[in-house]
């Protein structure tokens, strides 16, 4: 069975895309793009394949574009994906979210988790 590669468009975000926090340096190309598994072999074969230069030329290309009006990349992936696709869920539905927040507690009831109880700017 083939691996699911997880991407998301960071551009979704709007304003909030600055706020997602970017991936340790090592997982970035060039200081800001990030690739999958895919990407990675498509880069390892771009000498050998046209399919594969065609697929890192594309890769390239939207990163030089990103990088004029974005910090980083807008092509996400893996984790940053997901959590970029749940942010942009939450904030189109009206939610508010808080940034550098401790997680105290899970908050359950009946065997469900129901809340969290956070510690925010010094308070709970």
């Amino acid at each position: 069975r083939a691996l699911e590669v997880v991407e998301y468009d960071g551009r979704e975000l709007g304003d909030a895309f600055r706020d997602l926090r970017s991936p340790p340096p090592g997982m970035l190309l060039f200081g800001g793009m990030m690739v999958n598994r895919v990407d990675i072999q498509h880069f390892l074969d771009m000498r050998r394949s046209l399919l594969s230069l065609a697929h890192c030329t594309r890769l390239l290309l939207r990163y030089a574009h990103d990088r004029v009006k974005y910090p980083r990349g807008t092509r996400l992936a893996m984790g940053n994906a997901l959590i970029a696709r749940m942010a942009t869920t939450a904030l189109r539905k009206g939610m508010n979210l808080r940034l550098n927040v401790n997680v105290l507690a899970l908050c359950e009831a009946q065997g469900a988790v129901r809340g969290v109880e956070i510690e925010y700017q010094g308070q709970r």
